[in-house]
């Protein structure tokens, strides 16, 4: 068995990832039944009984081309009795006529089936009185019927029929047409001109042009290829003068059409659509996003993902994967079965986690956009790369969220301005991951970020439709742990008012709030968030408003989280160099977090019987603010506006009153704070009030370092105030 590496067969292109299917299913139904095909890289590689040689003898002397034709669209060369009867001979006709003259042997089923389409169809009148009443679905419904089963392969690949409608697949156009081209035409003539009765002379190196990329055959100037391979297409600026024509290999177009053959439909049920749909292979709703070049202004036919597999696969095996082309979701509480993803993101999604087992390594996704006047081309537009179910994050967030993003993306007034760009960030986030298809902590807090910046975006345009995102799990945050001090602080600070939903930090950052009665979220217009841009601020002016509700509804809630830190990370707070990159990390943690439910961990203390670790103009605030009989909003207010001697002299009098303390505080009125907005926005960090890391915080605010017992006997009082 030799090994054949087409270069001319590359799946960086649609065009040479069809020609490889092309050659693949032509040799193995026609020529050798054992004939595989891998990838090599990028380039297809034939596994087969022919050699080169013998290859293209095969194709030149003994192919024949699959019956193609399109009676159901009008100039597709049946449009009446008196074109055939009466010589009339425009281009379409003058094809199907050339088919029909033929004799050799290659071409008894193509001349078959255009003989029977004419006299069942055309001269019967049939085919005339369906279309002229509007009835096509009819007309094709009947036509795949009664047609000989040769013609059956093109009629399921470029038409589909459900009970209520006729569905037209991505690849193919308005059913093997685009505008005025006509597919079935125009692969009918190509084939005439390499396999016919005067084929080229120039066809061999032609096939050995189209197969193994040498550059020996001359090409073909005029000759239409669609929207299949727009740097063949011609047009303007497409060489070195205004405009150019169209340069084709016709073995390239024969080829092509061949292996587009293997995405035919079949009529499936969309689990969880509630009804049934004519689906083609790998097809998705296009989404502008996870490419540069997108553009939600660009009209988008929709997307066809090209399957790259592992190892050798055969004719049938193709056959199978086509046949149940299709990626599925998990999934979720409310709904356990799975249904197959219908948008691009959906795909990316499930190929990420366990929806794309299949054998497949990855895809490449093409996009079927407009952008040469009403003209649609077929555009590259990145990989996917399958998982291995590894993608937690992914699975959570596409389970929870799938059915509130594909409200957003159905409405028209949601799609553009704020909201549309969200969505498209969002997408690029998923597309990022998809594209190394393995876990990227990095790249999935990303993701998450973007999730929670969509929802506030709705927020602010869309009071009522759709809603709030719903509560994310609490694993996410656990999965999303890098070890990073930014997650311990995002953690925290989310994690307060863990035990009472309407108290969360989420409500603080959108136009949200809780209905406990109802047990619902909803948009709330009248609710003020705070911008999460400039997080010092935020977290300050945050503290203030928090202990002032604390204050004011005498509810700790406000103030206590589940996820606790210890005064290491509280230190490293108070003292590290947050630059911009590091602000913006913990504020996309934060915001991520923000809609998760927060998770119950315990907090991270420091190594027992380390010294002080907070400055001890922090631990007497933090001491005073933490402790429910003793704390005073102003200190916040104080520090806030800049005014920390004012703010370090009332908590030094607060500390005073605390008759708990095991030993006197430290005066610290004098001290000095550079940042007293940065002391502010640190106040409101969740600390354990585990003894052994209370006593650090103690031993930084008081004269003397307090044991343990001293510590739990003052952390007692808390309660009983």
């Amino acid at each position: 068995m030799s090994e054949l590496v087409l270069l001319g067969c590359r799946n960086d292109s649609l065009l040479g990832y069809l020609k490889a299917l092309g050659v693949l299913r032509v040799v193995s139904e026609q020529s050798d039944n054992a004939a595989r095909g891998s990838w090599r890289g990028a380039a297809f590689v034939l596994h087969s009984r022919l050699d080169e040689s013998e290859l293209s003898s095969f194709f030149l002397d003994y192919y024949a081309p699959t019956p193609i034709a399109n009676p159901w669209n009008n100039g597709a060369g049946f449009d009446g009795e008196h074109n055939w009867k009466n010589g009339k001979t425009d281009r379409a006709t003058g094809v199907f006529q050339s088919v029909l003259a033929t004799t050799a042997a290659r071409w008894a089923a193509y001349r078959s089936v255009v003989r029977f389409i004419f006299t069942q169809f055309v001269e019967t009148g049939i085919r005339e009185r369906l279309m002229n009443d509007g009835n096509k679905k009819d007309f094709i419904r009947e036509l795949r019927a009664r047609v000989p089963e040769e013609g059956l392969p093109w009629i399921d690949a470029a038409v589909g029929v459900t009970a209520d409608d006729v569905a037209y697949p991505f690849l193919f156009g308005g059913g093997g047409n685009d505008g005025r081209l006509d597919f079935a035409v125009n692969f009918a003539e190509r084939a005439l001109e390499i396999v016919g009765p005067t084929a080229s002379k120039t066809s061999r190196l032609l096939f050995l042009d189209s197969i193994f990329e040498n550059a020996a055959g001359e090409l073909v100037a005029g000759a239409a290829i669609g929207q299949f391979s727009p740097r063949h297409a011609g047009g303007v600026n497409a060489s070195t003068g205004f405009a150019s024509d169209s340069l084709i290999n016709p073995w390239d177009y024969v080829l092509m059409i061949e292996g587009a053959l293997c995405y035919r439909g079949s009529l499936v049920r969309r689990l969880g659509s509630g009804r049934s749909r004519s689906a083609f292979p790998f097809s998705f709703h296009a989404v502008p996003g996870g490419y540069g070049s997108a553009s939600a202004a660009e009209e988008a036919r929709g997307e066809l993902w090209l399957p790259v597999w592992d190892g050798r696969i055969g004719s049938a095996g193709i056959s199978d994967l086509f046949r149940r082309g299709r990626v599925d979701m998990p999934g979720d509480e409310k709904s356990p079965t799975v249904r197959a993803a219908a948008v691009a993101t959906e795909a990316a999604s499930a190929a990420l986690t366990a929806g794309a087992a299949l054998g497949v390594r990855g895809f490449k996704r093409v996009a079927f956009v407009q952008r040469n006047g009403l003209a649609f081309t077929a555009s590259v537009c990145g990989e996917v790369r399958v998982g291995e179910g590894s993608a937690p994050i992914v699975s959570s967030i596409t389970r929870t969220t799938a059915d509130w993003i594909g409200r957003i993306r159905s409405s028209k007034s949601l799609r553009g301005g704020q909201v549309g760009e969200r969505l498209r960030v969002f997408d690029d986030c998923l597309f990022a991951l998809a594209s190394v298809g393995r876990p990227s902590r990095r790249r999935e807090r990303d993701l998450l970020a973007a999730l929670a910046y969509l929802d506030f975006a709705v927020a602010r345009v869309s009071p009522e439709f759709p809603g709030p995102v719903p509560f994310l799990p609490s694993s996410v945050i656990d999965l999303l742990d890098d070890g990073s001090v930014h997650h311990r602080v995002a953690a925290a600070l989310v994690s307060i008012g863990a035990e009472s939903i309407g108290k969360r930090l989420r409500f603080d950052f959108e136009h949200a709030r809780y209905d406990a009665e109802k047990s619902r979220l909803f948009y709330d217009r009248s609710r003020s968030p705070l911008a999460v841009q400039k997080l010092e601020t935020t977290l300050a002016e945050l503290s203030e408003r928090r202990y002032r509700l604390a204050h004011g509804h005498s509810d700790e809630n406000w103030l206590r989280g589940s996820y606790t830190l210890g005064t290491a990370d509280v230190s490293i707070v108070l003292e590290k160099g947050w630059d911009r990159e590091s602000l913006k990390d913990l504020a996309d943690f934060l915001v991520g977090y923000s809609i998760v439910n927060p998770a119950r961990n315990s907090g991270v203390r420091g190594p027992d019987g380390s010294p002080p670790t907070v400055p001890a103009s922090f631990a007497v605030i933090k001491v005073v603010m933490d402790h429910p009989g003793a704390r005073d909003v102003r200190i916040s207010r104080y520090l806030n506006a800049d005014d920390s001697r004012r703010a370090l002299h009332l908590a030094y009098q607060r500390a005073r009153t605390i008759s708990a303390l095991p030993f006197p505080v430290r005066n610290v009125v004098d001290a000095e704070i550079d940042r007293a907005r940065w002391y502010s926005a640190a106040l409101l960090l969740p600390m354990s009030f585990d003894p052994l890391n209370y006593r650090e915080l103690l031993g930084a605010a008081l004269i003397s370092k307090p044991n343990l017992d001293q510590v739990k006997q003052y952390l007692s009082t808390f309660s009983q105030t």
